[in-house]
């Protein structure tokens, strides 16, 4: 599930991408530092890629800490209920 997850945030960069604007697409094709700007482009989008990819595994990771938080709580308070039970059946039951 997280590289589909990957796949869909890589495809959406890529789209994002592509609908750069007209003049910085002509700027990259048409003077002398067309390669050092295209470098520099391809760079912005790598790190655009690879920043959405981080993001997505922080909201991933942010699912996963609430979700051990709650099954924490969730074992805490099964336990407390089960030694009251417990402690309440000790103390009603005859000696």
């Amino acid at each position: 599930m997280k590289q589909n997850l990957l796949k869909i945030k890589l495809a959406s960069v890529a789209i994002s991408a592509a609908m750069l604007s007209p003049s910085l697409q002509a700027q990259v094709g048409g003077d002398s530092n067309s390669d050092a700007l295209a470098l520099l482009l391809e760079q912005n989008q790598q790190l655009r890629a690879e920043l959405q990819a981080l993001r997505g595994m922080i909201e991933e990771q942010g699912f996963e800490v609430r979700k051990l938080q709650r099954d924490s709580l969730n074992r805490y308070t099964n336990i407390d209920d089960r030694l009251t039970a417990l402690e309440s059946a000790a103390v009603s039951a005859p000696a």
